[in-house]
């Protein structure tokens, strides 16, 4: 569990609850599902992995902030165009991730990408503009800059792999856990 023991944490997009869900009971089409804030692992896979960064076979090289990552889902019956789209990080030192010209790791987990993100699809940004802090609001913005999705991290501090992840669970709610990338 992270530092004090409780996680800590709210989900919004407009009128949604923390499971990601609308006041209907609808799913929210595009979501935040995982964050990384405070890697145990080396998921940039400098050394000793698969060679192919933030996928499920880390590395065993040196753990840093290049290691931090986020994980959105697509919810929708079709695929997004996320040209236009943009990750606002705020937490004192904040920072945007403008997906048209990243400097991040894109990974996309069914074969999408920037211009098809693909529906049920996974889609982790590795190593994001600045350094993560344990105490973040995550903002999603889509082209015409509606919030698509909020996230508002208390506290990720992780204390080993078994809870290094900041991840919304089957049951709709948010709690520390050993990451599950692209899952």
């Amino acid at each position: 569990s992270p530092g004090n023991g409780e996680v800590n944490g709210t989900l919004s997009s407009g009128s949604t609850d923390s499971t990601g869900s609308d006041e209907s009971g609808e799913v929210n089409d595009i979501h935040f599902t995982e964050v990384v804030t405070d890697p145990q692992q080396d998921w940039s896979d400098t050394t000793g992995g698969d060679a192919i960064a933030f996928d499920s076979i880390v590395g065993t090289g040196t753990v840093g902030t290049t290691d931090e990552w986020i994980e959105i889902k697509n919810g929708r019956d079709e695929t997004v165009d996320l040209t236009l789209w943009r990750l606002e990080m705020l937490d004192g030192t904040d920072a945007a991730e403008l997906f048209s010209s990243s400097s991040a790791s894109f990974v996309f987990f069914d074969g999408g990408d920037i211009n098809n993100f693909q529906p049920d699809e996974f889609l982790v940004i590795g190593n994001p503009s600045g350094d993560l802090k344990n105490e973040v609001t995550l903002q999603l913005f889509d082209g015409s800059d509606f919030l698509v999705d909020e996230l508002v991290i208390d506290d990720a501090n992780a204390s080993g792999i078994s809870d290094e992840s900041y991840q919304l669970t089957d049951d709709g709610n948010w709690g520390m856990g050993e990451a599950t990338v692209g899952f």
